[in-house]
């Protein structure tokens, strides 16, 4: 049998390891640009295409992605863990609390997303 306190260690290094390859491939993407064009920013009175707004916008997408992946990837193992509960009340709950959260965290995620799409200009 598997230490109650060994288990929970292990929830928190596959949270650090998924956290770890998303910041990795973020910066991946975001040092992905030629050399060439890091510091040429022409100079432009249109928002659109301003360097730091066209920055921001492949940040914010880039990681939009991720939540996104992140919220349905959630929902379908709670939906898959609430199939499998039977007639275990404890893991019907769990199920239960964890598609609420996945929810409660798209919904959170659209607000912040609709005021950085108010804050930015040109949107996004």
């Amino acid at each position: 049998m598997i230490p109650r306190q060994k288990l929970r260690f292990e929830k928190i290094d596959r949270a650090v390891l998924a956290a770890a390859v998303y910041l990795g491939s973020a910066a991946a993407f975001l040092t992905s640009r030629p050399a060439a064009a890091i510091g040429s920013c022409p100079p432009s009175n249109d928002l659109k295409h301003n360097c730091i707004v066209t920055d921001l916008n492949d940040i914010i997408n880039f990681l939009s992605a991720g939540v996104g992946i992140v919220v349905v990837g959630t929902i379908v193992v709670a939906g898959i863990q609430y199939t499998t509960a039977g007639e275990n009340a404890t893991k019907v709950e769990e199920a239960k609390k964890r598609i609420i959260s996945g929810i409660v965290a798209l919904v959170a995620f659209l607000l912040t997303f609709a005021v950085l799409q108010w804050l930015i200009p040109g949107g996004l």
